[in-house]
């Protein structure tokens, strides 16, 4: 039931409802039910359809879009972590490769400095035969020369002993005298400068090398003063050394006269010696003169030392 007579009457209609209620007078409200035709409402209802199809296709769409984006987002992201690593493994590459260049041009300076020592071995090699040529040369002639004119070469001395072995000599025969009976003392001898090789020999029974090697390690080198017994044998005279001595002046302890070479040289000469007169049990006496000058001050010293060794020969000759 309606007012006949309502202020405002507001009927609302459309295909997206059914039927229309709107209707508002002041504070009345008044509620109008219009029906819709048949063919209205199927249409309305496709309409709904489509619609609806329409926003599940867009909706599956955009479902389709975020997925294809994330997944892509993802590829991108692992491809940007491989060109990142790739990128290290470039920067290690190049890393390795100037440090591999460096060492190539340290390898390349160094071959550089051995190809400038080979050269400079070289050349002191061709220096060296150039020398030793020359050498060779002038010691054919100075050889020819020896023997066609000696006294160009050599020339002949006072006396075969210095003025200290010469005192050394005049010592050890005046001491000898006093401390030996008369009986004893015409049978001792002495004799300065004696080669080693006079009374010291080599075994036979030595290979070649060794026997070669041994005699030219003491060929050249002598005794300052060799003390020998006289007594006869069979038919012969021997002269058995009983005592060696060895004047030793400056150059046996300091370099500063003869130089270093000369002083190394002196001492293996003493060092050798020492050893094979103690090794064949052959007495040396090393009288050491560092000043280089034998006087008067000495003979008490030459005469003890000498007195320990001739009362034992004495006793047993």
């Amino acid at each position: 039931m309606i007012d006949r007579k309502p202020d405002r009457i507001t009927i609302l209609s459309g295909f997206s409802l059914p039927f229309t209620i709107t209707s508002t007078v002041f504070s009345r409200s008044v509620i109008m039910i219009i029906p819709m035709p048949a063919e209205y409402l199927d249409q309305l209802y496709t309409e709904i359809g489509l619609l609806f199809l329409i926003s599940l296709f867009l909706l599956i769409l955009f479902l389709c879009t975020v997925i294809r984006f994330h997944t892509k987002k993802k590829a991108f992201s692992e491809h940007d972590s491989q060109i990142r690593k790739l990128n290290e493994q470039l920067q290690t590459l190049a890393s390795e490769r100037d440090q591999l260049r460096s060492e190539a041009n340290d390898y390349q300076n160094q071959i550089r400095q051995m190809d400038l020592k080979i050269q400079e071995y070289e050349d002191q090699f061709k220096l060296q035969d150039i020398q030793r040529q020359e050498y060779i040369d002038r010691h054919s002639i100075i050889s020819s020369d020896v023997y066609n004119s000696p006294s160009k070469y050599y020339y002949f001395t006072k006396s075969c002993m210095n003025a200290n072995e010469s005192l050394m000599y005049y010592y050890i025969n005046y001491i000898l005298k006093e401390i030996l009976p008369a009986s004893e003392f015409s049978n001792y001898y002495i004799f300065p400068q004696v080669s080693i090789y006079s009374f010291i020999k080599v075994h036979s029974s030595l290979e070649q090398d060794e026997s070669e090697y041994a005699s030219r390690n003491y060929w050249a080198k002598s005794i300052d003063f060799v003390i020998c017994y006289c007594h006869k044998a069979d038919r012969q005279y021997l002269y058995t050394p009983v005592l060696l001595m060895e004047l030793d002046g400056s150059s046996h302890f300091s370099s500063a006269k003869y130089g270093t070479k000369t002083f190394r040289r002196q001492q293996e000469n003493d060092r050798f010696k020492d050893s094979l007169f103690s090794d064949l049990n052959i007495p040396l006496i090393r009288f050491q003169i560092p000043d280089n000058h034998l006087t008067r001050k000495d003979l008490p010293r030459l005469r003890l030392l000498l007195s320990k060794y001739f009362p034992w020969q004495s006793q047993n000759k």
